[in-house]
């Protein structure tokens, strides 16, 4: 049986990769965009910096609600969810885009 505690850390692991992605989106697009360059191919951003963003934005979440740090499989699935957000949301802006131009 889940607790209610686990699933609070649950609720909220799901709800910071949303957000972090989200966010990992809105930083490339704004310097794409400032750079005069159309939103095109394939999510530029890494891995890398979505793990950096992770690292940053995971454990201060967790610690604000008395809840321990991550766990290395917390911060990895947390990561890839992140940059699953930001890559589809990269691609969905794109396709939004197209519809446009015509």
């Amino acid at each position: 049986m889940v607790s209610t505690e686990d699933e609070a850390r649950r609720t909220l692991l799901v709800a910071k990769a949303a957000e972090i992605g989200r966010r990992l989106f809105a930083v490339r697009r704004r310097e794409v965009l400032g750079e005069g360059r159309v939103i095109a191919g394939g999510w530029p951003g890494t891995v890398r910096e979505a793990r950096a963003v992770v690292v940053a934005a995971l454990a201060p979440a967790l610690a604000e609600r008395h809840m321990s740090a991550p766990t290395n499989d917390e911060l990895g699935w947390v990561m890839h969810a992140a940059y699953g957000e930001a890559r589809r949301a990269w691609l969905t802006s794109i396709d939004h885009e197209e519809d446009h131009e015509g």
